[in-house]
């Protein structure tokens, strides 16, 4: 019966190692498991934030677009505006000044007196 007895706490030992690795295989096929969904996860995240970053790069190229073309605008009305106060200031300089009075007074007289010494 000893025989029978150490059989049976042989069998019952195995058993119970059975038991151990049928639990620990379990366990790491439930972490494997997980481990998928998780890595599934991610992966849609990554997806998702690969879409994103294209739609923000197009809009951004489109917001430095629209920028560049309103600075180009105002770049040009200041330009504009410059050049209408410049020729608003010579347009002033040249009414006070009259520089053709001048200038055909002083041919008048100069012609005349060379006239009359002829």
């Amino acid at each position: 019966m000893s025989r029978s007895g150490e059989s049976r706490d042989r069998l019952d030992e195995l058993t119970g190692e059975v038991s151990e690795v049928t639990s620990l295989l379990k366990d790491n096929v439930d972490k494997v498991l997980r481990r998928g969904d998780k890595l599934d996860d991610i992966q849609q995240k990554a997806d998702d934030l690969e879409s994103s970053s294209i739609q923000f790069q197009r809009s951004s190229r489109s917001l430095r677009r629209k920028m560049c073309c309103s600075n180009i605008k105002m770049t040009l009305i200041l330009i504009l505006v410059v050049i209408i106060v410049i020729a608003v200031i010579v347009v002033i300089i040249l009414m006070t000044v009259k520089p053709w009075e001048h200038s055909n007074s002083g041919n008048s007289n100069h012609r005349n007196g060379s006239l009359a010494i002829r």
